[in-house]
């Protein structure tokens, strides 16, 4: 199933300030992210560092999943904490089956899901996973 990213939205309530470390640190951590991490539960830290970590949201209607790269610094109501956001389409995920096509699956999925953190991380924009159309 070839799968697309798809440039969504700018990400409202962007922080402010030297944002540096914390993009530096994401762009690290994402090499931690694993496909199990992208299927997990909703609202729980997946990956954290000392400035950033990642976070998974409350899930989509649609089943998909909301990931987001949050600060791990207090802001008041009206900061935000996230700097990048990836949304991934629930009919994208595989059956859980073990055969090669499955897991060649779940390996185009994490990469597609990377790609969409570094392009949000640069962009300040929601991007999202989904089926090629």
């Amino acid at each position: 199933m070839p799968l697309d990213i798809e440039l969504r939205q700018v990400i409202r309530s962007y922080p402010t300030g030297n944002l540096d470390k914390a993009k530096a640190e994401a762009t690290d951590l994402l090499r931690q992210l694993t496909y199990a991490m992208t299927r997990a539960a909703q609202n729980q830290t997946l990956i954290e560092g000392q400035h950033a970590r990642f976070d998974m949201q409350k899930d989509l209607p649609n089943g998909g999943k909301n990931l987001q790269v949050q600060l791990n610094k207090r802001r008041t109501m009206t900061q935000g904490t996230t700097i990048a956001q990836v949304t991934i389409d629930g009919d994208v995920f595989d059956s859980g089956a073990d055969t090669p096509a499955e897991r060649q699956l779940r390996t185009d999925i994490l990469d597609h899901v990377r790609r969409a953190f570094r392009e949000s991380l640069k962009t300040r924009a929601e991007y999202r996973v989904r089926r090629k159309t």
